[in-house]
Parts: C-alpha cells; structure tokens; sequence
C-alpha cells in the first residue's frame, strides 16, 4: 500500500526538476493528474484543496487535452494536461477504453521539492469523460507508438497555448 503525507515526497514518481510539468497516470478509476508546480504558495494550495475550478477536454489531431482552470485573487491559474492513451500497459488499453470510470485524483507536487503539498479527487461529468474515451479510442487506431503521440502532443503545444485552447471550447464547473 502506497502511502501520501501533506509535505512528505510524493511516491509514486518524482518529475520535480524546477519546471512546470503535468502528467496523466492511468488507473481503473479514470486517470489521475500529477502537477508538478515549482511556484506554489498557500493560495494555490487553498485553491487547490476547496476551490470550485473549471475543466474541459479540448481535441487536437486525436489527442485530449484536459485543460484546468482556477482564479485566484481575480487571476487565472490554468495548466492543460495532454493524454497519451499508449502508455497504458499493453492489453489493458481494451479495457480502459470500455470501462466507465469518470473519477480523477489531481495530486499537486511542489515542483522544486517533489513534495506533496495538495490532493482532490472530482468526478467530471459523463459526456467529457466518454468525450475522453472516444478521442482515444482514435488515437489507439491511429497512432502506432508511444513517440508517435508524443511527437504530434509537441507539436501541438508548439502551436497552442493552454488559454487559447480554453477559449475554443465551453468549461465545466465542478461541483
């Protein structure tokens, strides 16, 4: 059993390098969120822990992006969070892609530490969730690789920012 403490590293991984980073993590829930931040504060962790926040899933080239977005002190805080459908374990794909789990746990990680400084669970509505589903389920038939996803998901956020990619889709609340 894995074991998360507010202010203890975080144990699953640690991508802590002084950069923005986000990754997903696959699971029979959903997908969880690892963010790792190196400019959190206590808003940030307030926000993170209580706030109502907006999401939405924006599509590119078959490839979801599930974009976050929090206001702090009448500021955006927006990060977006690309999904790789191949770095499922080989055979497992199949089932994630059926399943119709909507649960995500979004972890916040002070991204100079690697510390664990924030923690929520939300379940998104089931349209985005199925949204999610079906857009990878297109990824999986046409993409071949890991790098291949990979390669266009750079492409892409060479081309796009986060906050333009909110402005092309409508975002749900949580609740």
């Amino acid at each position: 059993m894995v074991a998360f403490t507010f202010g203890k590293p975080f144990p699953l991984h640690n991508k802590a390098n002084g950069t923005e980073y986000c990754r997903a993590d696959f699971n029979d829930s959903f997908f969880d969120i690892c963010y790792y931040f190196p400019y959190v504060d206590e808003r940030h962790i307030n926000a993170w822990g209580k706030d109502v926040f907006k999401y939405g899933v924006f599509e590119a080239h078959n490839i979801p992006f599930f974009l976050v977005e929090f206001e702090i002190e009448q500021q955006r805080w927006c990060f977006d969070l690309s999904l790789n459908v191949h770095h499922i374990l080989e055979g497992d794909t199949t089932i994630w892609l059926k399943s119709e789990g909507k649960i995500i746990r979004l972890y916040l990680i002070e991204g100079n530490t690697n510390n664990l400084v924030g923690l929520r669970m939300i379940s998104i509505n089931e349209n985005a969730a199925n949204y999610i589903r079906d857009i990878c389920e297109e990824q999986y038939q046409n993409y071949q690789s890991i790098r291949e996803v990979d390669a266009k998901i750079d492409k892409i956020i060479d081309s796009i920012s986060t906050a333009e990619m909110i402005q092309k889709i409508k975002m749900l609340k949580t609740q």
